[in-house]
């Protein structure tokens, strides 16, 4: 089926047959067909599909300098908000999280190093603006590759919170989780978890 994108001001159009799909006004969820999910808003639009069926959406704006992250379960319900602020050259520095119904609960922060690698990933709650996790990467001196990554933990999230943000982690599919239950608790240990790799693909990279 041809997806056709057309957009109105603020508002993003996907004609798909005849359906119409909005987004710009905080979409919920597609009527219809549930893979025909409403897009973020943006000139550069790409829709991963993930193993359990739900899917996300990324918009990127260098323009306004945002990047928004839209994750959808399998019946086209919007369960997460991620919105970066990019720098000049498009990389994220600084992003919120929100839950479906639009409530801010977590915002994050990127520092880069001389070379203009990604050296520190922070991750606070909302309210409270208490530290959650703490990521600091280093890189081989001689070869340039990522070294693992010394992460530090200080509090917990909630399951279906950690799944929305990762539906694809191989935790989530080793546990069979669905968003709920006791899957993806995370750890005070410095261990990764289901965190490991929270946002590289989302970075525009």
């Amino acid at each position: 089926m041809r997806l056709t994108l057309r957009h109105f001001g603020y508002r993003t159009v996907i004609l798909a047959g005849g359906l119409l799909v909005f987004a710009g006004d905080s979409p919920t969820r597609a009527q219809g067909d549930p893979s025909k999910l409403p897009a973020a808003s943006g000139p550069f639009v790409r829709m991963v599909r993930h193993n359990d069926g739900s899917r996300t959406v990324t918009a990127k704006d260098p323009s306004k300098a945002e990047q928004e992250v839209l994750t959808y379960d399998p019946q086209g319900d919007l369960k997460l908000r991620r919105l970066y602020q990019l720098d000049r050259y498009g990389k994220p520095v600084t992003f919120v999280i929100n839950e479906a119904s639009g409530r801010p609960v977590l915002r994050g922060e990127f520092t880069y190093d001389v070379r203009d690698r990604m050296s520190e990933e922070r991750l606070y709650s909302l309210p409270g603006n208490q530290m959650i996790r703490r990521l600091v990467q280093d890189y081989d001196p001689g070869t340039g590759k990522k070294l693992p990554a010394r992460i530090q933990n200080y509090g917990t999230l909630p399951p279906e919170l950690l799944y929305w943000m990762d539906p694809d982690s191989s935790q989530n599919q080793a546990t069979g989780a669905t968003g709920k239950g006791d899957a993806g608790k995370g750890g005070t240990d410095g261990k990764p978890g289901k965190l490991r790799g929270l946002f590289k693909k989302d970075k525009g990279k």
